[in-house]
């Protein structure tokens, strides 16, 4: 049926419509056309009459005919009741008739309909194949309709039967019935398939009920738990390697978050540009202006003549900082006069800004040590008491992508599963599979169970590509415990699925879904997890807000083994703080999804 719309391609063999080959892009012809799929395919947000002016604007009616066709359609389709009602809880019978009168609306030639009374009740049937009749009747439209009832397709004028894409039979329901010898037709269909090698058995069951009841009573209660859990598993396991896109998602999306995270984040400083307003022209200051050009963070620019010449660069963005000599700045240097200088610093960026003033700091007290040793010990007696040597722990190099890359880590391993987990359930909510739960013997727990466990496998995969990326290509070593680091992981794993598990049960969509799960896990981990500035420098409610978030517990491992040398028996609070947060969000699922549609 779709192939005959243009919806699908034509995988072999040939066919035309009205005498033209069927090409996807031929609007020409599908204006002529209407197509009913089998599930209801128009939109649950507009009532009925929009949903037909919608089709009459898409064909390209003008105003007045559209308003006046889709009057006809509510008139001939029985539908003028519920004109005003949306699709949503009205009967399938009349949201099949609503689909046909759409599928009329521009009076085409012929009228294709796929399975269009799967699902109705016999009265609706009868109602809608008496539609069928006065069309192709009343105003001749070919109708080109596929059923699996043989009463309906006795009233056809020709069929064809087909069993897996081969046709078996063609001809008018009386010829095919009379060349195979039935009295029915549906006798004929069924010798059809039996000469085409489709025997249909019954299988006699190979055990009584009683006898697979005591059977199942010898298997130990925690077997027959966890068997239905793997059932589950499996089942989702075996979707997941169809999909492939999803798969890919699964294990590249972490990969490629890193991989952008490592070399497009930085905090490092190299190049400081800077300009000079020397009004003292001294050796002091030259010596001054020479420290800065001597450090390789800093990089000179043009000497400005003035201060507003100075202002002006900074406010365009041409440098960062600007050093202001005073007027007898070398003269006060010599007469220990405690000298003052000005240092302008651009602070739109007030974290650039922060790391600018401690470079330029470090410069000066470089300066002021230097100029100890020149001058005589009467006068340098009293001038630096103390000599400030600082000293970096853990991250010597005071490299950014030290830090970076454990909290990269850290929300690709609560992003990607969390997303990835909160489709399970919305999605066979919306698809109608989660019916199976509902009728199974199985519990609401089982299911979540066995729906999280393939994800959690994947998660792990995911967690071992990205340290391995960390230590190899990104060239970030891992100081402490890898066992350490790999618990903290798997518990942080199933937390995160876990809280994609909660997101899913108690949404109505996929689309909710995903922007719940991306806004909740970016908002918490970039702004209260560490991954840009540490938990405990949050005050108030963000503090506890941080701590209320697993991602923040797994930070504190994730930084703690790679750039601080720590183990298992550092980790053992925040270990319990995770598999916490793994059962809660579990409970919490399993309260929120009830084993009964709603």
């Amino acid at each position: 049926m779709k192939m005959l719309t243009g919806l699908l391609d034509i995988t072999s063999g040939t066919a035309t419509l009205f005498g033209r080959p069927i090409t996807p892009g031929d609007m020409k012809t599908r204006m002529r056309i209407g197509y009913m799929s089998q599930g209801f395919s128009l939109y649950e947000e507009l009532t009925v009459r929009q949903n037909l002016m919608l089709q009459a604007e898409l064909f390209q009616l003008p105003l007045a005919e559209a308003k006046q066709r889709v009057d006809n359609m509510l008139q001939s389709f029985q539908l003028g009741a519920e004109a005003d009602s949306r699709p949503t809880g009205l009967p399938l019978g009349f949201r099949q008739r609503l689909q046909l009168a759409a599928a009329c609306i521009n009076n085409p030639d012929i009228l294709i309909l796929d399975e269009p009374t799967s699902g109705v009740d016999p009265a609706a049937r009868d109602m809608f194949w008496k539609h069928l009749v006065a069309l192709s009747r009343q105003k001749h439209v070919t109708i080109f309709v596929s059923t699996h009832f043989m009463n309906e397709a006795a009233r056809c004028d020709r069929i064809s039967l087909m069993d897996k894409g081969k046709v078996l039979a063609m001809g008018t329901p009386a010829e095919i019935t009379q060349e195979e010898g039935a009295s029915t037709l549906e006798d004929a269909f069924i010798a059809c398939l039996e000469k085409a090698g489709n025997s249909i058995a019954v299988a006699k069951p190979q055990q009584t009920a009683s006898e697979s009841t005591a059977a199942m009573r010898t298997i130990p209660p925690y077997i027959r738990w966890f068997s239905r859990c793997w059932a589950f598993a499996r089942r989702e396991a075996v979707e997941l390697m169809r999909d492939r896109l999803r798969l890919m998602f699964a294990i590249l999306g972490p990969t490629i978050l890193l991989l952008i995270s490592a070399y497009s984040i930085s905090f490092d400083i190299n190049t400081i540009r800077y300009t000079v307003v020397d009004y003292d022209h001294t050796h002091a200051s030259r010596e001054l202006v020479e420290q800065f050009r001597g450090s390789r963070y800093f990089q000179e620019t043009a000497f400005s003549p003035d201060r507003e010449t100075l202002e002006t660069r900074i406010q365009h963005g041409q440098v960062a900082m600007g050093l202001d000599i005073p007027p007898g700045f070398g003269r006060d240097v010599a007469a220990r006069r405690n000298p003052a200088i000005g240092v302008v610093i651009d602070g739109s960026m007030p974290f650039l800004s922060a790391n600018v003033r401690s470079y330029t700091d470090a410069v000066l007290l470089t300066y002021m040590a230097n100029m100890q040793k020149t001058l005589p010990t009467s006068v340098t007696s009293g001038l630096i008491p103390v000599s400030i040597v600082p000293r970096f722990v853990y991250n010597q190099e005071f490299r950014s992508i030290y830090a970076m890359t454990p909290g990269t880590i850290m929300l690709a391993l609560i992003l990607v599963p969390t997303m990835l987990t909160a489709l399970g359930v919305v999605r066979e909510k919306e698809i109608g599979s989660i019916m199976n739960l509902y009728a199974s013997p199985a519990s609401s727990g089982q299911y979540l169970v066995g729906k999280q466990l393939p994800y959690v496998a994947l998660a792990v995969m995911a967690y071992l590509v990205l340290v391995a990326l960390s230590v190899t290509v990104l060239g970030v070593p891992l100081k402490g415990s890898f066992i350490g680091l790999s618990i903290g992981a798997t518990l942080y794993i199933l937390a995160s699925t876990g809280l994609g598990l909660l997101i899913s049960t108690f949404v109505s969509s996929q689309v909710a879904a995903i922007f719940g799960t991306a806004i909740i896990c970016l908002i918490m981990s970039a702004n209260f997890s560490g991954l840009l500035y540490p938990v405990s420098t949050l005050t108030g409610f963000t503090y506890y807000l941080g701590k209320a978030f697993p991602a923040s517990w797994f930070q504190l491992i994730s930084l703690g083994s790679f750039t601080k040398g720590l183990g298992v028996q550092s980790f053992l609070g925040m270990y319990l703080a995770l598999g916490g947060f793994a059962a809660l969000y579990m409970v919490g699922a399993r309260l929120f999804l009830k084993k009964q549609d709603t």
